[in-house]
């Protein structure tokens, strides 16, 4: 859009255009000289305005930590629509003067897509062929035997982003497990004494397009796949069954994925002790990985509790209050 005649000295100058939003940002009049273009409202204002509606947002059964998260992924989204629309446009003689509406609708759309896929998606199945009756344990009431850290002297980490439940945008997914960032090549030992149910010494990496591909439908469907999680995104891995006794009441698996080494004697049937080295932390199953780079390299570690209710990642549901210091209190 632009206004008609030039202006009298230099080039025009985008800065000259003047916008005047409303204090919560639901409107804003933008005034346009002559002879200047404008194409739309600046994100700034998509921005301010999400945050400006922030309270109204993610209200119910969302803690702090994920609420912030679940913002910054809507002003992203948001940012990609018409969130602002024309409502008046004056014209007079030296200036224009447009009057601009938010859409609210917009983004309460947003918002419930972003609701049923990281909150209500809490009390899913690990896998999608079963169904759990509950949506989640009573963690409180669960003892944990205390496991050591996977990778010795590297704590778990405080940031909400690579714990439990936190958002996985990019594969419309939650996270299930911890992920513990450490030098390329880390040793990675058993948490507790196990049986290997899995262990990748062949694991070949798909190529960086077909990666992309897989990521492009989990988008579309608003899931990741279970196949495409366990044998695309968890790189080379390593399982172990730690039996019915661990943790009374629940069969418990651990997972150690993203391993750039997986030690010789680690197989399929073969009892493992608590603290005996696995492998070496790499980055194998993400984009990186795919690309001949070591970026990224960390240890992605779950521990998945099962009974007749269902299969469960730990923490699942908690808010991060209750979360990080429930994860703290598992490890010696």
């Amino acid at each position: 859009m632009s206004c008609s005649q030039s202006p009298h000295l230099g080039e025009p100058d985008r800065h000259s255009i003047s916008y005047f939003p409303s204090t919560n940002y639901d409107s804003v009049n933008v005034h346009i000289p002559k002879g200047y273009s404008f194409t739309s409202i600046p994100n700034k204002f998509t921005k301010n305005l999400i945050l400006a509606q922030s309270n109204l947002l993610f209200t119910e059964s969302v803690d702090d930590t994920l609420r912030k998260q679940l913002i910054d992924l809507l002003i992203n989204r948001a940012i990609t629509k018409k969130i602002y629309t024309l409502n008046k446009a004056i014209q007079l003689d030296n200036i224009c003067k447009l009057e601009f509406i938010a859409d609210l609708n917009t983004i309460k759309n947003i918002e419930s897509e972003l609701v049923s896929i990281y909150v209500n998606r809490l009390s899913e199945s690990i896998h999608p062929l079963f169904q759990n009756k509950i949506p989640y344990p009573n963690w409180k009431n669960i003892s944990f035997n205390k496991l050591l850290l996977p990778c010795e002297n590297l704590p778990v980490p405080k940031r909400a982003k690579l714990l439990p439940n936190a958002p996985r945008e990019y594969r419309k997914g939650v996270h299930r497990g911890i992920d513990f960032f450490a030098d390329w090549g880390t040793p990675v030992r058993a948490v507790a004494e196990g049986t290997v149910i899995r262990a990748d010494h062949n694991f070949k990496e798909v190529s960086s397009a077909l990666r992309s591909e897989l990521l492009q439908k989990a988008s579309q469907i608003h899931r990741t796949p279970s196949d495409v999680f366990e044998h695309v995104l968890l790189g080379k891995s390593v399982i172990l069954d730690h039996g019915l006794k661990f943790i009374p009441g629940y069969r418990v698996i651990t997972i150690y994925a993203h391993l750039s080494h997986i030690n010789k004697n680690v197989k399929p049937g073969v009892k493992i002790k608590k603290g005996e080295q696995l492998g070496k932390t790499g980055n194998t199953g993400m984009q990186a990985s795919t690309l001949g780079k070591r970026d990224g390299s960390h240890l992605h570690w779950e521990m998945i509790l099962q009974n007749k209710d269902g299969e469960f990642y730990t923490g699942q549901g908690l808010k991060y209050k209750e979360l990080y210091p429930l994860l703290q209190s598992m490890f010696k």
